[in-house]
């Protein structure tokens, strides 16, 4: 790589990722598509919506598992 697409790589892995789409969340909850989808609709776990598109703040993602970590405990 040269040195410009070395900085441009850095520089993208610093940008914090604020919102993930169904498949994003899914990955960070270890779940499938349809169970994020369940957590959306019964209102466990807010969506942001985009026009069509529709997204899961990483914040709210990790709320619901900081959520069931107290209740197991």
């Amino acid at each position: 790589m040269t040195a410009d697409v070395q900085e441009r790589a850095q520089q993208a892995e610093a940008v914090p990722v604020l919102a993930v789409d169904v498949y994003g969340a899914a990955r960070m909850l270890g779940l499938g598509r349809s169970s994020v989808l369940g957590l959306a609709d019964s209102g466990q776990l807010p969506r942001l919506r985009f026009g069509r598109a529709v997204r899961f703040a990483t914040a709210d993602v990790e709320a619901l598992v900081e959520q069931r970590r107290q209740l197991a405990s």
